[in-house]
């Protein structure tokens, strides 16, 4: 074992040097390293991964270099106007770095669309998009959300004590939402009573293997983002996620012929059913279009990807965001009143005939969502590779170290690294007033707020975010209106760690994994 990391070592060691890092940014203000092999690598790959960006970016700036291996630099910003240079007006120029997307192929699937770049990614968003944006679709969904959220109410009525974890019921809602909405299959993860078929087990399985080996100890997970290379020394948790990536795409060519087989056979399966509606049908729908370029359609290996992106993207990401926001309102009690308050007085009955102008017709709601992505969005860090020589520009000008000048803009040559840190810019003091404090009331002029990242922007904006949005709306109708959540007595400490996706943990019986545990009471008028 020890002879194969030393290898790895030598060759990242070689590889390294023969690559002659991009020096354009040596006079841009770089944060001390205490190790010159790793870098920053250790300090942001910590327990909560980007954490440590946020006390820099309040020291630094809007623009400064971390270093990764052996010293290769990344420009880390969150300046306005590079930002939209980046996600916007040139993002076709920067992409994915390769050591990023080689680590998601083996988390979630070789051609997934978080991680496609070019001709493949346009395809990909192409036919898509209709799955996913559309309010025709979105409409659709609202019946299956509604059925999972009231069986939702139903876990938090019959509870055992006031005092409970609210992350576990709130995954498994997430998980049955996602397995209908994306490919109508039902985990019944909220209803354990009910028997099982193998593909259920296998599915659950799978996710929670893959999870549980990129979670908050996987140090592996983080590190391989900037050295994809480490990826193959075989790691117990590595031949657990290659094991259960296998499992999904098996199940994955499953349902995909099943989709496909009843397409063709042109099944008239019920114009009130929810079957045939979901997100893989809908593709199934557009991939077999006759009309369609057979340059335009989806490989297999494509669509599989597309089930196992959709599976495990969406579940960690909504129900921690979810869980989170649960916590603020807990803690206070002013937002919570006030939300509840709007919901009574719309008088809104969540059922299957509840309209999607009705879920967005609480502007209250909207600004508590958006908060509580702000303060908890799931993805802490994002990076980009430009793929030729580029002029970022800055909003915010960054003093040259070598002659003291202002500058106001970047020159960068093909190769350099971006790194984005949703969560430093999220909850820097540059950019929000009080940016630690839940209020919602911050985005009631939004023409004075920055834009929200949580869902990254521009022309990769997560192709999934109004679903996202649509699911919390939903879930925190019916959980305010039904209870009261409060923090626990005595209190707790809540720590946040995750390499991938931050989790909550108590920080004293952080051995019990992921929960977050509030008073939960039903609410009487």
């Amino acid at each position: 074992m020890m002879w194969l990391l030393g290898s790895v070592v030598a060759a990242a060691l070689i590889a390294l040097y023969l690559r002659r890092y991009p020096t354009n940014v040596s006079h841009i203000p770089r944060i001390p390293f205490s190790s010159y092999f790793f870098g920053h690598v250790k300090d942001i790959s910590d327990e909560c991964f980007g954490e440590r960006m946020v006390s820099w970016t309040n020291e630094y700036g809007h623009t400064y270099v971390i270093d990764s291996f052996l010293r290769e630099p990344y420009i880390h910003t969150m300046d306005k106007s590079a930002l939209y240079h980046i996600f916007q007006t040139n993002s076709q120029n920067y992409t994915k770095p390769k050591a990023f997307r080689d680590v998601m192929r083996t988390m979630i699937g070789r051609d997934g669309i978080l991680i496609t770049e070019g001709a493949q990614h346009k395809k990909l968003r192409k036919l898509m998009t209709p799955s996913f944006f559309t309010a025709g679709n979105l409409q659709n969904f609202i019946p299956i959300i509604q059925q999972k959220a009231t069986e939702l109410v139903d876990v938090f009525n019959n509870k055992e004590k006031v005092t409970c974890d609210v992350l576990d019921p709130l995954m498994n809602f997430s998980t049955d939402v996602v397995g209908l909405i994306g490919f109508g299959f039902s985990f019944d993860m909220l209803s354990p009573e009910r028997r099982r078929e193998q593909r259920q087990s296998d599915l659950q399985q799978a996710v929670e293997r893959i999870f549980s080996s990129a979670g908050p100890s996987s140090l592996l997970a983080s590190v391989s983002f900037f050295m994809s290379s480490i990826m193959i020394i075989p790691t117990k948790a590595l031949k657990l996620i290659k094991q259960a990536m296998s499992l999904l795409e098996h199940v994955g060519l499953d349902l995909m012929k099943e989709k496909e087989e009843a397409e063709k056979e042109n099944e008239e399966i019920g114009e009130d059913s929810f079957q045939g509606k979901d997100i893989l049908s809908l593709l199934m729908k557009s991939n077999l279009n006759p009309d369609l370029n057979p340059s335009d359609k989806m490989s297999t290996s494509e669509v599989v990807s597309q089930i196992s992106t959709f599976l495990l993207a969406g579940l960690d990401t909504t129900s921690t965001t979810m869980t989170f926001m649960l916590h603020s309102l807990a803690s206070n009690k002013r937002v919570q009143d006030k939300l509840r308050s709007e919901i009574i007085e719309h008088a809104l009955n969540m059922n299957e005939s509840t309209s999607l102008n009705d879920v967005n017709a609480l502007p209250y709601l909207d600004l508590v969502i958006k908060e509580a992505l702000r303060l908890n969005g799931p993805v802490p860090l994002v990076f980009r590779q430009a793929t030729k020589a580029d002029v970022i520009p800055l909003a915010n000008p960054v003093k040259d170290t070598k002659t003291g000048d202002m500058i106001s803009q970047i020159v960068i040559k093909p190769g350099q690294k971006v790194a984005i840190g949703i969560h430093s810019y999220n909850k820097s003091n540059l950019m929000w007033d009080k940016p630690l404090e839940f209020i919602p009331e911050r985005y009631e002029n939004d023409t004075h707020s920055p834009p929200n990242l949580s869902f990254i922007d521009g022309q990769r904006v997560c192709i999934g975010f109004k679903l996202a949005s649509l699911q919390m709306k939903i879930s925190t109708i019916n959980l305010i209106k039904n209870f009261t959540f409060s923090l626990p007595d005595p209190p707790q400490t809540l720590v946040r760690a995750g390499r991938v996706v931050h989790k909550p943990y108590i920080g004293e019986r952080k051995y019990l994994g992921a929960r977050l545990e509030l008073q939960v009471n039903e609410y009487k008028l």
